[in-house]
């Protein structure tokens, strides 16, 4: 295996972790002119993103979370979950990744989120996380108490179905 050095412009370091954990996963294909859809369907992959849809608290928001949240890896809960039960507070990536044992600080949340971040977008959803640099340009990731309540109830059902 190569280690390869990539220059990367600072603020687009999360970004280019995102992509890179796109292209590991292998929904990215660089064999042909084609984009990849996730599962591989290249005429999927052609399609126009659908428009997101904003999270709220009707049970079609709940039933999405709860859809979202069993397709989620061990990572992404317990990142998601961090947030959740500390609803408003802002996180560095760099806090996340120690909290929950993730290598490589901010650059390893980005990689975590690419995967929530897929599954989100085939069913027209973000991610339930906000993200911003604040005024030192540093980024921060939280979860509004409301959207947290939301993502708390689907993981206790998991959790119960799980039981």
């Amino acid at each position: 295996m190569a280690d390869i050095t990539v220059p990367v412009p600072n603020d687009r370091t999360a970004e280019f972790y995102q992509f890179f954990g796109l292209w590991l996963a292998g929904s990215l294909s660089l064999s042909s002119n084609t984009p990849q859809s996730p599962e591989g369907d290249p005429a999927e992959a052609l399609e126009p993103p659908k428009p997101r849809v904003p999270w709220g608290t009707t049970a079609e928001d709940y039933a999405d979370a709860l859809t979202l949240w069993r397709k989620y890896s061990p990572q992404a809960r317990a990142m998601f979950s961090l947030l959740m039960d500390d609803p408003d507070t802002p996180y560095t990536g760099d806090e996340i990744a120690e909290k929950i044992g993730v290598k490589n600080g901010a650059h390893g949340i980005a990689g975590v989120l690419a995967w929530p971040g897929r599954h989100g977008a085939k069913i027209s959803r973000g991610l339930p996380t906000y993200f911003y640099e604040d005024e030192d340009g540093i980024g921060r990731y939280l979860i509004r108490a409301e959207r947290a309540d939301l993502f708390k109830t689907a993981r206790e059902k998991v959790a119960a179905d799980s039981a």
